[in-house]
């Protein structure tokens, strides 16, 4: 009689996350999943049926948690120049400790994501993220009353992100000069 485990799902994604959290993707595998998990490839492949599926599934997991500590730092009750300083230290933090997860959001091309709907997967993830920015660079134009060269706003917002992942490729082991560098390039930029 095959045993019956109780919530199954969430304990093949909590697996699935820590493994590609470890790994780059092409270093996990199937029965590495089912292993830690404790259960049979085969019951792994009855709730995904296929690495990618599953992967897509950690994927938005594991950002949904990132998205949830971004949205707190909206309501405190500091100014929004702070609020990016926090918002700049959280997304470092949250992506370089995500080795293959971080990893993933570096083959999205930022500008793509102007003209295409992709809510799937990395394009969703940094679309949902460059959102965030946009609008706490927006709140800091109100009120500081700025205005941004716009020929130069776009690239400048897309870009945010982009220096995050470049200095943490760049600098791996250099967390807190890293965070400082971003912290004050990007409000030097907001003059």
């Amino acid at each position: 009689m095959p045993k019956i485990i109780k919530n199954l799902k969430e304990k093949i994604l909590i697996s699935a996350m820590e493994l590609f959290n470890d790994f780059k993707y092409k270093d996990v595998t199937m029965s590495g999943i089912a292993k830690k998990t404790g259960i049979a490839v085969g019951t792994l492949y009855n709730y995904y049926p296929n690495k990618k599926n599953l992967f897509v599934d950690v994927f938005k997991m594991s950002w949904e948690e990132t998205f949830t500590k971004l949205d707190a730092i909206l309501i405190e009750n500091i100014t929004f120049r702070e609020k990016l300083d926090n918002f700049i230290e959280i997304l470092y933090t949250e992506t370089a400790n995500r080795k293959g997860l971080g990893e993933e959001l570096l083959k999205v091309d930022a500008f793509k994501l102007t003209n295409v709907d992709r809510s799937n997967g990395a394009f969703g993830i940094r679309k949902e993220i460059y959102e965030r920015i946009e609008n706490i660079i927006e709140e800091i134009k109100k009120e500081e009353n700025l205005s941004v060269n716009p020929n130069f706003e776009l690239r400048f917002k897309k870009n945010i992100f982009d220096y995050i992942l470049a200095i943490i490729k760049a600098f791996p082991d250099e967390k807190e000069i890293n965070i400082e560098y971003l912290k004050h390039l990007i409000n030097s930029a907001l003059i």
